[in-house]
């Protein structure tokens, strides 16, 4: 045959043809086939892999929303988280290695009434460079009354609120190394919380702050968040009790309660174990808790336990061997210190025969309003209120948009946050938690 007919009618492959080996250079393999260039550049374009599309990559610049002084988002352009962090830690170190501008020391006094304290705040500056300087005075949740700020010094003082943020700011001019002194009246609000009186706020970054406050009643108990250092002294002439705190923390919290009046034999010492389950489901809080109440000397008859904040008693009007009863306002056979608390946030218990140790049994619930959901809920607040030695494990079911949290500086209390606006990313599950709760006293 002709090479031509070769070309055009190729000899068919068997069907059982195995890949022979590939022939070395400059060899030719056998039986091969000579095909025309064209052919052979039309087949490599049919048989090439397909290319892969380019990647998908950001193109720049690159936008991060910082927010502000005021705390506006504000768009920053090609700033890498790294470089961010970098120049932040810089910040951080050239604000510690800064000469101040100002040296400051504070001292707080006035007295406490039913719904806030009035206290008259005395602030000593001492200004480190010429010119105008801004001192932050922070005091963010109390009020100013009108026409109280005075001034004593050198220079001159312009006292103004904060930018974008509560509390105040004081603007001072003069020469470096002046004395300057600001005097201020100010109203702060005290707060009703589980039995006790407690009185918040925010300091400036002083070298020394003190407080000295004067509140009703002979036989009052304080405590104050750490670092503090808390005196408590009885007023002779005239009666109340004056609290003298010295801190160095920029925030600090001072609680007080009375102590038990005598309708309670004071000599009792009892010791309180507690194992309480909280039920959360929307707004609201359902809590049984089984108290295992111990005498360290001799038998007791009665005493009282305060309930958490808010939460009635819905169960329990007595059981073997006891009675419980719900104290109002004003009740003759309250406690001092429970005069002016809220209905129903403290029961006596009787026990039918004087014991060494009883269990008690308590449930309570609690409906929460539109305000107070968006508040901190306090969970492990019961307290017998004559245990010098108080512990407890509690169990934890939430359902809701709701946040869990614990105050380090006050052992026995955990709190929840809701979430606001309600989450849809499963922060509404139910979720259960197991913890512990102590408390001692002195």
């Amino acid at each position: 045959m002709a090479q031509g007919a070769i070309a055009q009618e190729p000899p068919p492959v068997p069907a059982t043809a195995t890949v022979a080996k590939a022939p070395v250079a400059g060899e030719v393999a056998p039986n091969a086939v000579e095909t025309p260039a064209a052919n052979t550049k039309a087949d490599s374009k049919a048989h090439s892999p397909v290319q892969p599309s380019p990647a998908l990559a950001e193109r720049g610049p690159s936008v991060f929303l910082v927010p502000d002084a005021a705390g506006v988002l504000q768009p920053v352009l090609n700033l890498s988280l790294e470089r961010l962090e970098r120049l932040l830690a810089q910040d951080q170190a050239n604000a510690e290695g800064k000469r101040p501008d100002y040296a400051l020391s504070l001292l707080a006094e006035g007295e406490a009434r039913t719904n806030d304290a009035e206290l008259s705040i005395t602030v000593d500056i001492r200004a480190l460079k010429a010119g105008w300087i801004a001192v932050p005075l922070r005091l963010d949740e109390g009020l100013l009354l009108p026409a109280s700020d005075r001034y004593v010094g050198a220079g001159s003082a312009v006292l103004l609120p904060a930018v974008g943020a509560r509390g105040y700011v004081c603007w001072l001019r003069g020469e470096a190394d002046a004395q300057h002194q600001l005097k201020l009246t100010l109203r702060v609000p005290v707060i009703q919380r589980s039995g006790e009186t407690q009185l918040r706020l925010t300091l400036p970054r002083a070298s020394a702050a003190q407080l000295k406050l004067h509140v009703a009643g002979d036989r009052v108990e304080g405590r104050a968040t750490e670092p503090a250092a808390l005196d408590v002294e009885p007023v002779v002439e005239g009666g109340g009790t004056d609290f003298r705190l010295s801190t160095a923390a920029e925030r600090f919290e001072l609680s007080w309660s009375h102590a038990d009046d005598g309708s309670v034999d004071d000599r009792q010492a009892l010791e309180a174990t507690g194992a309480i389950s909280v039920h959360i489901d929307g707004r609201t809080i359902r809590t049984q808790a089984r108290l295992s109440i111990q005498s360290l000397v001799g038998e007791f008859s009665r005493c009282h336990i305060r309930l958490p904040v808010g939460a009635q008693l819905v169960a329990a009007s007595g059981g073997p061997g006891y009675t419980v009863q719900e104290l109002r306002a004003n009740d003759p056979d309250a406690p001092a210190w429970e005069q002016n608390s809220a209905p129903g946030s403290v029961v006596a218990v009787r026990l039918s025969q004087p014991a060494e140790q009883a269990e008690i049994f308590l449930e309570t619930e609690r409906q929460l309003d539109e305000q107070a959901a968006l508040e901190d809920v306090e969970l492990a607040g019961f307290m017998v209120r004559q245990a010098r030695r108080q512990a407890g494990h509690f169990a934890l079911a939430v359902e809701g948009d709701w946040q869990e949290s614990h105050r380090p500086s006050c052992p026995r209390r955990w709190e929840l946050k809701r979430w606001w606006p309600p989450s849809s990313t499963g922060h509404n599950r139910a979720r259960w938690f197991a913890g512990s709760c102590r408390g001692l006293r002195a």
